[in-house]
């Protein structure tokens, strides 16, 4: 019995000093740049890229019939820079609504894209698409429905597979950012109805002038430097030591 304590001891002593060597920490991307774009025009007008504009807070149809328009919304933030050392190991995007989240029946699905770009005016009408497919440069993080919200909720979504792996190709392996920014676009699942159904859309909470209340959320840890596995290594070798004298 005594054996079998003074190894689980040493292991434990080996798992404390891995622990040691790795921390979770926590760093926001700031909300930066944002824009509308707007398409699917009832009135048959062309598709508009407009910086800066106050519709950026909602996703679907606005405007008064028959001159309806299709708003895609593009939120941008500043990417922070990381300790050194760290890495990336999460990463949370999330947006609060108003008091009327829904407007009309919005029956479509929202699609949420992480776009691959490193510019805020490398956006344009090319980028207003309603088919999740169809956008060849932002990959798809989540999306959602009337049923998933209420009224001033705040909805978080995580990045996972392709979306995290474009996310960690903006930092170098130093943990500096690559480009200034980084964008995500809300758009419609599919090719509008019609007719339009009016005001059909979902509903952000703002600053009253379209720019979004949004979070990004970045989870780090630290990879265990030489010196911790070094320790990690001779606290292992004791525990062989120690097992083969009591076979002896």
């Amino acid at each position: 019995m005594k054996r079998t304590i003074k190894v689980m001891t040493t292991c434990s002593m080996v798992a404390f000093v891995m622990a040691m060597g790795a921390h979770a920490g926590m760093v926001s991307g700031t909300p930066s740049s944002y824009g509308v774009i707007q398409g699917d025009l009832q009135n048959g007008g062309p598709d508009a890229w407009k910086p800066s504009d106050g519709n950026a807070d909602r996703v679907g149809a606005g405007g008064t019939s028959p001159n309806q328009v299709i708003n895609v919304p593009v939120w941008g933030f500043a990417l922070p820079t990381l300790a050194a050392g760290e890495q990336i190991d999460a990463v949370n995007f999330g947006f609060t609504m108003t008091g009327t989240p829904i407007t009309s029946s919005a029956t479509f699905d929202a699609v949420i894209s992480l776009m691959n770009y490193d510019q805020f005016t490398d956006f344009s009408t090319a980028d207003y698409s309603g088919d999740i497919g169809a956008l060849g440069n932002g990959t798809l993080v989540a999306t959602f429905n009337n049923t998933d919200l209420a009224a001033n909720s705040v909805e978080s979504f995580a990045l996972t597979g392709a979306a995290l792996t474009l996310f960690k190709s903006f930092y170098d392996a130093s943990g500096n950012p690559l480009q200034s920014d980084v964008w995500f676009r809300i758009s419609h699942d599919g090719p509008w109805p019609s007719p339009y159904p009016t005001n059909d859309r979902y509903n952000f909470a703002d600053d009253g002038t379209g720019n979004v209340t949004r979070t990004l959320d970045i989870t780090t840890s630290v990879i265990p430097e030489p010196g911790t596995l070094g320790l990690v290594a001779a606290f292992g070798g004791g525990v062989l030591f120690i097992r083969r004298r009591f076979m002896m």
